[in-house]
């Protein structure tokens, strides 16, 4: 994977180049290169949805980081607030081991599994 986004981004002229992975569950997620690590990452993207407020099915305020630390435990991926300026994002490190597909499948379900923690209880099925 790591081989394939540095052609990518000799290919295009672009330092900094990441997939981004429309998942089966229906969730976006991204495979970059972030410090010379891989990473799969949401980018944020589910906390700033849930941020913004505008989607009646969800309360941000059903969430703490604490859950989504232990949501994220149960997935093998992790939350990451280390910078005020983002919103927290999940996300994965690769170690040259891992296998991406799983990683980034294990992104999504935990994903998933973030935004049912954040519907609100009397739409839950």
């Amino acid at each position: 994977m790591d081989g394939l986004l540095r052609e990518a981004s000799a290919l295009v002229g672009c330092e900094d180049v990441s997939i981004r992975c429309w998942h089966a569950l229906l969730e976006v997620v991204y495979v970059e290169r972030r410090e010379g690590d891989l990473v799969v990452t949401d980018r944020g993207e589910t906390y700033q949805y849930l941020s913004r407020g505008d989607d009646s099915t969800y309360d941000m305020s059903l969430l703490d980081d604490d859950s989504v630390r232990e949501i994220c435990g149960k997935h093998g991926v992790e939350l990451d607030t280390s910078d005020p300026e983002l919103f927290p994002r999940i996300e994965r490190h690769l170690s040259p081991d891992d296998d991406a597909a799983s990683a980034v499948t294990a992104v999504a379900q935990a994903i998933d599994r973030v935004m049912a923690e954040a519907m609100r209880p009397e739409l839950r099925g």
